[in-house]
Parts: structure tokens; C-alpha cells; sequence
């Protein structure tokens, strides 16, 4: 319904802007992006998209060992 395409688009939307970051070489909010696309996505129980999302976090990110265990354990969640 209406509810899941609003949901689809703003998850979307965050996955752009982690893609623009990603492109201008900031890495860091692109990581970042991507968590909160992660998380919205698993918050609406869209899984598929949510283990998109942390994947593309964890591959982004140069993240200190406890937050990079943190978002595993959310991608391992969503799986």
C-alpha cells in the first residue's frame, strides 16, 4: 500500500544520499547513510533492503571494531 511505498522511498532516499557521499569520496557519511537506511528498513521489517543497506555500511566504512560488530550483529538480525 501507500505506507510501504513511503517507506520504499525513504529508505531510497537514504541510499542515494549514501551514494552522492560515496561518489565525493566521503566515505564516512556514506557509511553513516546507509546504517540509517539499514535501520529504517529493518524498523519496517523490509529485511531484503536492510541487509542491502548494512552490507554497503560495513564495505563503506573504515569503522572502529565495536561499531563494526555492531552493525554485523544488525546485518546478521536482518538475514
Amino acid at each position: 500500500g501507500s505506507g510501504s511505498r513511503k517507506l520504499s522511498d525513504r529508505v531510497g532516499r537514504l541510499g542515494e544520499l549514501a551514494f552522492h557521499w560515496e561518489q565525493a569520496g566521503e566515505r564516512v557519511q556514506a557509511a553513516n547513510y546507509a546504517l540509517l537506511a539499514g535501520d529504517l528498513a529493518a524498523d519496517r521489517f523490509a529485511f531484503d533492503q536492510a541487509v542491502r543497506h548494512y552490507r554497503a555500511a560495513l564495505d563503506l566504512g573504515e569503522h572502529p571494531p565495536v561499531e563494526e560488530r555492531r552493525i554485523a550483529l544488525r546485518l546478521a538480525a536482518a538475514l
